[in-house]
């Protein structure tokens, strides 16, 4: 059983590394795309037709595929300096709390947009303007992204239960921390 959860994590931790990977690349060709568009549009009067559609559309997996990859870098906004006035034995419990509502939340806000890509998919929704792109595709990446957050979540929640890891000397080399 703990082999089980110990593969399934890897895979849950590349699924999420994947993501972040994913929503790096997504910033990087928006980053040239509208560059090029700038540099076609000034000095040559010839932009890179749908460019804004594009933009708009690409902006969504990239926010929120690497969602869960924050949360995991402690990316997320947290308020500490309340959070440090709680004493050590409730900041487990509170951690488990803060945990079932973000997923609860996330898992919410999945499922709703799920639907809302679901339908976009069965009307074949495009973007309005001169280039027609299926939203659906990118409308996708929202319940996604909010999925995966919701189980790191879950995963947050499950480590909260274990012992956290005491730094010990390193009988080698005096001065030196190590974690076990």
């Amino acid at each position: 059983m703990q082999r089980r959860l110990s593969l399934l994590a890897k895979v849950f931790l590349g699924l999420e590394n994947g993501f972040a990977f994913i929503g790096f690349i997504l910033s990087f060709i928006l980053m040239i795309l509208v560059s090029v568009n700038i540099i076609l549009r000034y000095f040559f009067s010839s932009p890179i037709t749908g460019t804004i559609e594009l933009t708009e559309l690409l902006m969504v997996p990239m926010v929120f595929f690497p969602l869960a990859f924050a949360q995991k870098s402690g990316g997320h906004i947290r308020a500490d300096a309340l959070y440090n006035l709680i004493p050590y034995p409730y900041k487990g419990a509170l951690d488990v709390l803060i945990n079932t509502l973000g997923c609860a939340v996330c898992a919410l806000f999945a499922w709703l947009t799920f639907q809302d890509g679901w339908a976009a998919y069965l009307v074949k929704d495009i973007t309005p303007g001169h280039v027609k792109i299926l939203t659906w595709p990118f409308r996708v990446a929202i319940p996604i992204g909010f999925f995966v957050l919701a189980v790191r979540f879950i995963y947050e929640m499950i480590h909260a239960f274990k012992p956290s890891a005491k730094p010990v000397a390193n009988a080698g080399q005096a001065g030196e921390e190590h974690t076990c």
